[in-house]
């Protein structure tokens, strides 16, 4: 890893022209909901359900939405926005496009969705974004105060998130670093990959844009996309060190205004540890079953099973009614072969403008990852204590100690109601309330909370654009708080972030 920043740092003092960025990243929910609400109404194509998200499937319709005579000006609008989203990419000359972000709090949040936010009480960043031709490099750096992991506060120290490298080849986009990502038809929760841990180093590949295939036996298949990536899981962990994590995305959309995508996450390798726990087996053959969509390496016992596999359908439809978008959406997340250990998430929502108010969007969801049992009648109907952990890979899908998926971690439910409005002056202001079940089955080796916590939870916010850059504040408060058990510890956090980019 130390060798692809050092490759980074030295192919960005060679560019010669900063161009477009590859893709839209991750973190700013504005984006995500205007790419939703011109996808529902058929004027951007292709799924829209992993991001980062490339420019090249909705740049040019976007920009062509913002001047066209038969959409509302409630589309216009969002067009307006991802637009200058976009250009904010664009070519610079030598220089490079930068963004500095600064976020401060007195309390990392509980409950983290699609908007990111400080992962400690001090998160300073700064990024420099230089492409060419079909090249783009992010390098830059990071600082956090200070990171809970095992029940011990670790100092404040340097982090390289969100930084990579990537090239177009053809309709396909390779890179390798560490961006952020998020697989899922939601920007509250995802149960597959989401940034509630910090991006894992991975190098991978996508296809860009989106068009049909041409083939009359695959053309009902849609606008469809392509992507995989291998990371390795490096830091503090109980089972296996540096152990590998291989995925696998397919989406595409057969008819109008439906999304389908199937995914398959394999962990497998991993070197020794300190409590002495042998080498993972890591061959050919276990690396081949992992690719396969269907199946594992799993074998049964924990001598010679070599994996931990986590397999997700995603399923999403939205469409105007009236004046209104409307859009569900669900997921389902199983565990290890043969997959019939199901967690799920469901949510409805509904967007609009209203005149001299702006463009606004209400919704429920509600999610379980205490898993259900498909395929196996005899046996308790819960599966309690599988979803994101293993008894082979014991510190599951999570890295750094945090989960890869959903942010309330296994074993939880979460039903929330959210909305958010954007004024005139593009104002982005927004709240939810949350009902969380944690940790329902007392399971010691979840990351969030080790006992059962009952907690209600309620937050505030506005994105306030100005000359010198988005001030992003936010409120929070909930009824009680993680590991506490037997009494009731309410808090109340204030988070406030300044993000720039020139």
């Amino acid at each position: 890893m130390r060798i692809f920043f050092m490759f980074v740092l030295a192919s960005a003092s060679l560019s010669c022209a900063a161009t477009a960025s590859q893709w839209a990243e991750v973190g700013d929910k504005q984006l995500r909901e205007d790419v939703e609400i011109l996808h529902d109404a058929g004027v951007l194509h292709g799924p829209v359900l992993s991001w980062p998200l490339p420019w090249e499937q909705i740049a040019e319709d976007a920009t062509q939405a913002t001047t066209a005579d038969d959409i509302s000006p409630f589309l216009q609008a969002a067009a307006r926005r991802i637009v200058a989203r976009y250009h904010e990419h664009r070519e610079r000359g030598l220089r490079p496009n930068v963004e500095i972000k600064m976020q401060a709090t007195n309390g990392a949040t509980l409950v983290r969705d699609f908007s990111g936010g400080a992962r400690s009480k001090a998160d300073v960043s700064a990024r420099f974004e230089h492409g060419w031709d079909s090249t783009t490099i992010v390098y830059g750096i990071g600082y956090q105060q200070s990171q809970v992991f095992e029940g011990q506060t670790y100092g404040g120290h340097v982090v390289a998130d969100n930084i990579y490298v990537s090239k177009k080849l053809g309709n396909w986009i390779f890179f390798a670093g560490t961006p952020d990502e998020w697989w899922g038809p939601s920007g509250e929760q995802s149960l597959s990959l989401s940034n509630t841990a910090r991006p894992y180093p991975k190098v991978g590949f996508k296809r860009a844009a989106t068009a049909a295939p041409e083939s009359r036996w695959l053309s009902w298949i849609g606008p469809w996309r392509l992507e995989a990536s291998a990371g390795v899981l490096t830091g503090p962990r109980h089972d296996y060190q540096n152990s590998y994590i291989l995925s696998q995305r397919f989406e595409f959309s057969p008819f109008s205004h439906f999304e389908i995508a199937a995914t398959k996450t394999t962990q497998i390798c991993g070197k020794k540890n300190p409590a002495g726990l042998p080498d993972r087996k890591c061959g050919l053959s276990v690396i081949a079953k992992s690719l396969v969509l269907v199946g594992s390496a799993n074998s049964g016992t924990l001598a010679t099973d070599s994996s931990n596999s986590g397999a997700s359908i995603d399923l999403r439809y939205g469409r105007p009614v009236g004046n209104v978008n409307f859009n569900f959406y669900s997921q389902f997340f199983a565990e290890d072969s043969p997959f019939d250990s199901v967690s799920k998430l469901a949510g409805i929502s509904f967007a609009g403008h209203t005149a001299g108010l702006g463009s606004w969007k209400i919704g429920a969801e509600a999610i379980d990852t205490a898993a259900i049992r498909l395929l196996q009648p005899g046996l308790p109907r819960r599966q309690l204590g599988s979803t994101y952990l293993n008894y082979v890979y014991t510190d599951g899908f999570s890295f750094r100690g945090q989960p890869l998926g959903a942010s309330i971690d296994g074993d939880a439910n979460m039903v929330s109601a959210y909305g958010s409005l954007t004024d005139t002056h593009n104002r982005r202001w927004s709240g939810a309330v949350r009902y969380i079940d944690l940790n329902i089955s007392n399971t010691p080796s979840y990351r969030i909370s080790q006992n059962r916590e009952h907690i209600w939870f309620g937050e505030a916010g506005v994105v306030w654009p100005t000359a010198w850059g988005d001030v992003d504040v936010k409120a929070r408060a909930q009824s009680d708080s993680p590991n506490t058990p037997g009494r009731k510890v309410a808090r109340a956090e204030a988070e406030a972030g300044w993000t720039v980019r020139f």
